[in-house]
């Protein structure tokens, strides 16, 4: 996991620079055995992102879910992750379910965005998510490096896997040329 507080240190500004308003819908955490909630930063620049993770170690076990329900208090509609998923704290989509069970009235997020540094070899939060039926996007950490990537991807997310194919289809075809039926 030191691998992505790294990435985190480096790239969080980048992705809140796709958050419309961060200041007001912006929020995170780090999560080990809990999850803990990070202070805001005072701005949203990738100084004050390290100052904000200063001291934040990786140690103890992995609850990727650990924040799931504050995110739902905060009110987030897309989850981002940035894990080698290597989850190991209950089973992700019964904790899930049970949240929602015990919520009815609280909406599961629009989808996930996973940043991956498993590099393939862990796929336990993706396949908790997709069986508690939460859209999710997986993307190789080398994918984020500008915000236009960031914001990019993270809009297939939010679309859904079927993004690709439902905009070739709305796409119009070139017409034909005035000669073609006169042959």
């Amino acid at each position: 996991m030191r691998r992505a507080i790294e990435f985190a240190k480096e790239h969080a500004s980048i992705l809140a620079e796709c958050v419309d308003n961060p200041a007001e819908n912006f929020a995170w955490g780090h999560f080990n055995t809990r999850g803990h909630v990070l202070p805001i930063p005072q701005g949203f620049t990738k100084e004050d992102f390290y100052k904000a993770l200063y001291g934040v170690r990786d140690s103890g076990s992995t609850d990727c879910i650990a924040l799931y329900e504050k995110a739902r208090e905060f009110g987030a509609d897309v989850d981002v992750y940035i894990t080698d998923q290597g989850h190991n704290i209950g089973t992700v989509n019964v904790r899930v379910r049970k949240y929602h069970e015990d919520h009815p009235e609280v909406p599961k997020p629009r989808c996930a965005v996973i940043v991956d540094f498993s590099d393939g070899r862990c796929t336990t939060l993706e396949d908790g998510l997709r069986r508690a039926e939460i859209p999710v996007a997986v993307i190789k950490p080398e994918a984020l490096k500008e915000s236009a990537m960031v914001a990019e991807a993270i809009k297939a997310a939010v679309k859904g896997e079927m993004a690709v194919i439902d905009e070739i289809m709305a796409t119009s075809l070139p017409s034909l040329p005035s000669w073609y039926n006169s042959l």
